[in-house]
């Protein structure tokens, strides 16, 4: 059984990667829970989705069937527990039972997503997909009057770089005056531009 996702908020790196690897699984009989959450309510209102969702599923399934998807369901309300991140907005959950091959990928994002729950032969990624192209990664340098901002937009999670205060120094004004943007700050945010920190750069005023 795979490892549960350590409860971190997801990145563009992380979204790519985690895809792959739920797109390149064996596919077989025994049925995936595909689960998208909107977090926002918190736990007991996720649990709530999930179990209502079942409630409905259950009934149409035949002995084993129905065993396989018990055993995925609980996976699922595992992962969501142990996945919990105090800042995360939705969560996508996939769970397998144990005989296709026992799989639980718990992916906490920094965005709502739109409750849903799939059952499936294969995991279903399509919305995961859609967080990655409608919130793609980019550094913003936010200049404001008396400060300017480097921050990170990665997959709906904004991080702030670094922020300093400046002094626009008037043309006339041969030397800068005290609190004008020193070299030290013009380095540092320098640097984090000359790293690419994440993708491409947007300039805002």
């Amino acid at each position: 059984m795979q490892a549960d996702t350590q409860p971190q908020l997801a990145d563009i790196t992380s979204l790519l990667g985690q895809t792959r690897q739920l797109a390149m699984l064996d596919v077989n009989d025994t049925p995936f829970l595909s689960v998208y959450l909107d977090t926002r309510p918190g736990m007991r209102g996720c649990r709530q989705f999930i179990e209502d969702k079942a409630a409905r599923i259950r009934p149409q399934l035949p002995g084993m069937a129905r065993l396989e998807f018990e055993n995925a369901f609980n996976m699922v309300c595992r992962g969501l527990e142990r996945g919990w991140h105090p800042e995360m907005q939705g969560a996508a959950i996939f769970a397998r039972g144990l005989a296709g091959g026992r799989h639980l990928t718990t992916i906490p994002l920094a965005i709502p997503v739109r409750n849903s729950l799939a059952v499936y032969r294969a995991p279903e990624i399509l919305p995961l997909l859609a967080v990655k192209d409608s919130h793609p990664a980019f550094t913003l340098l936010l200049v404001r009057q008396g400060s300017v901002q480097v921050l990170e937009s990665n997959a709906g999670r904004v991080v702030r770089h670094a922020r300093t205060p400046v002094q626009w120094l008037h043309p006339a004004v041969q030397r800068p005056p005290q609190g004008a943007l020193s070299v030290s700050s013009l380095q540092r945010i320098h640097r984090l531009l000359s790293a690419d920190t994440c993708g491409p750069l947007v300039v805002a005023a």
